[in-house]
């Protein structure tokens, strides 16, 4: 696991200042390789193969194709074997140069062979390309700028801020951060003229031309499988790829199910070896699940170490958590995961699994009985619906998704915008909303999540968050085979009689506590923000924020109508944590990234 960075010119100079501020990525070592045409650079976090050989970035044997890179291949002992066979030597026990001999080998069509999380910059010197590609679902990140011939490429942006380059908000992504709550959902950052390289695809720059071209290598495959002890199995695939590691293996630990699933799977693979977990909790609020995390913990007899943030730590560490962020985010939520990280590095660890994907994989969330009663409505399922209606409120003591059925047919039947807030500035609503289509199953649901709503969002939360930490997480809900394997399984199995993730729960039985294996409730990766919101300590920084003439100035909102809509969210008479963090947020942002403060 690692950082790269790199240009197409020579300047050693340059390169190395981009190493530098990403040494977060990569403590254990640096490299880097410049000739007449590019620079490459690499900060190590070493965990496969752990000597000098597998410095990077990396050659061939006669030097004409490097690679820096970043990521895991967990099947790169098998396709070595494959690339041994036919001839290819090695001199490393590492990833990385399975990537190169596979490229002499297989060309660009190599990354089909590959299993694993990764992003890398390769640099073919006979061809004039440097090619970047990035992983299936977009687990590590990739960040590039072209302007005006220059080329730069960094796995954080940050890297590319280092050059000398115009600084300016893209004030789309800000509209629909505001608006819809959608980051990481295209090609385009906050940042003007710095894009991310899109999941399951690659790029080619080519040197002599200056010019771009990109490709989609991946795309979903339906591979479904019913058979529990077939989707029990490829779990348990997952789970065992992502142990291979010259180094410990812990897991994060929420006491939910996708969390605790892998560490169920993680002691019934390795009976034998220590594991740790480490989890956030919140004693005396409603969303503490300390009682969940001590039944793994008992059951499993791994260690179990714990973080309980506050807004108190929140305030103090604030502009390092948007520093880590880059980009705009949602909610306080990330914080946690961020005290997780910090709390593994503190206990010595490199490497961590964790549960991002299975919720989006299963319909985890209340969110997606929406959809489930969509379709189940348009397909004339009426019984069912009914019937799932009824054990829906009676699991969930709540008729929202039910209303929320009525609400999203309406307005599908008109294709309405969604309604300006009034504290949204007029012009710049206008400028920028537009109809917004429904989505009427819920398979299709769980791809727009997983493609375009959701997960992006949650893998930079978790790709920055712990590498700020110098900690690799890896994700086994996202192995493509697992994922291919579940995620169009049937409405019916994933939803049924209002419980969620129902094949997935039956095919655990045995690994997970049975009283987790059970819970309805969902209450997901959270903090107490309305909690900490209300607190005197955050009101008056936001006031402090809210009232400040940068804040005022901006062409996004009228200071004014926020003000007024603050002081009823300070009163209790509007739900509105997330609109007040994304004001608080964005603020702090321009004021970083934007205006150099």
């Amino acid at each position: 696991m690692c950082g790269i960075t790199g240009f197409n010119w020579e300047d050693y100079q340059l390169l190395q200042k981009m190493n530098e501020v990403i040494a977060h990525r990569g403590p254990d070592d640096q490299g880097v390789y410049t000739d007449e045409e590019v620079s490459l650079g690499n900060r190590r976090l070493a965990i496969i193969d752990l000597s000098p050989s597998a410095r990077q970035p990396m050659a061939n044997e006669d030097e004409t194709i490097w690679i820096t890179y970043n990521g895991e291949v967990y099947n790169f002992k098998e396709i070595r074997e494959d690339l041994e066979e036919k001839g290819h030597t090695f001199t490393s026990n590492s990833d990385t140069e399975v990537i190169i001999h596979g490229y002499e080998e297989y060309g660009i069509d190599i990354l089909h062979r590959l299993n694993g999380m990764f992003a890398f910059a390769l640099y073919d010197s006979g061809r004039k390309e440097l090619i970047l590609a990035r992983d299936r679902f977009g687990i590590k990140p990739l960040y590039y700028y072209y302007q005006d011939g220059n080329f730069i490429f960094c796995s954080e942006i940050k890297g590319i801020l280092t050059h000398n380059i115009e600084r300016t908000p893209n004030n789309r992504m800000i509209f629909e951060y505001l608006q819809y709550g959608l980051i990481d959902h295209r090609e385009e950052t906050f940042f003007n003229h710095i894009y991310r390289v899109m999941p399951g695809t690659y790029l080619v720059f080519d040197l002599e031309t200056c010019s771009i071209a990109k490709k989609k290598w991946y795309s979903l495959k339906d591979k479904t499988v019913l058979d529990l002890k077939e989707i029990r199995d490829s779990f348990f695939k997952s789970v065992t790829y992502r142990l291979v590691s010259d180094v410990p293996v812990g897991s994060c630990l929420s006491g939910g199910i996708d969390s605790s699933s892998i560490v169920g799977a993680m002691k019934d693979i390795s009976p034998e070896t220590e594991i740790k977990t480490f989890s956030a909790i919140f004693p005396g609020t409603s969303i503490d699940e300390s009682e969940y995390i001590k039944e793994v913990v008992e059951k499993t007899d791994v260690h179990s170490a714990v973080v309980i943030p506050k807004i108190e730590t929140l305030i103090e560490d604030l502009n390092d958590l948007i520093w880590t962020q880059e980009e705009p985010f949602l909610s306080t939520s990330i914080y946690a995961q961020y005290c997780v990280m910090k709390l593994a590095h503190k206990n010595s660890m490199k490497v961590l699994l964790d549960g991002q994907g299975g919720d989006e994989l299963l319909a985890g969330y209340p969110i997606y009985f929406t959809p489930y009663f969509l379709e189940l409505f348009a397909t004339f399922k009426w019984k069912s619906l009914i019937s799932e209606g009824f054990l829906y409120i009676k699991q969930h003591k709540d008729v929202i998704p039910l209303f929320q059925l009525f609400v999203s047919f309406t307005r599908s039947l008109f294709k309405t915008h969604d309604l300006r807030p009034g504290w949204i500035d007029k012009e710049f609503f206008n400028r920028y909303s537009r109809p917004r289509t429904y989505v009427f199953r819920l398979n299709e649901k769980l791809v727009e999540t997983l493609t375009y709503s959701t997960i992006p969002g949650l893998l930079r939360y978790e790709d920055k968050n712990a590498m700020r930490w110098s900690v690799e997480t890896r994700l086994p809900f996202l192995d493509h085979r697992f994922v291919e394997s579940v995620l169009y399984i049937p409405p019916e199995y994933k939803i049924k009689r209002g419980i969620t993730k129902y094949i997935f729960r039956e095919a655990l039985k045995g690994v997970l506590p049975e009283r987790i294996r059970r819970r309805t409730d969902k209450i997901g990766f959270a903090t107490p923000e309305d909690q900490w919101f209300q607190s005197e300590l955050f009101t008056g920084m936001a006031e402090s924020i809210l009232d400040s003439d940068s804040f005022k100035e901006r062409e996004y909102w009228d200071g004014e109508k926020v003000k007024k809509t603050f002081k009823k969210y300070k009163k209790g008479k509007k739900r509105l944590r997330r609109t007040v963090w994304k004001w608080i947020n964005l603020e702090l942002w321009l004021r970083m990234f934007i205006d150099g403060q």
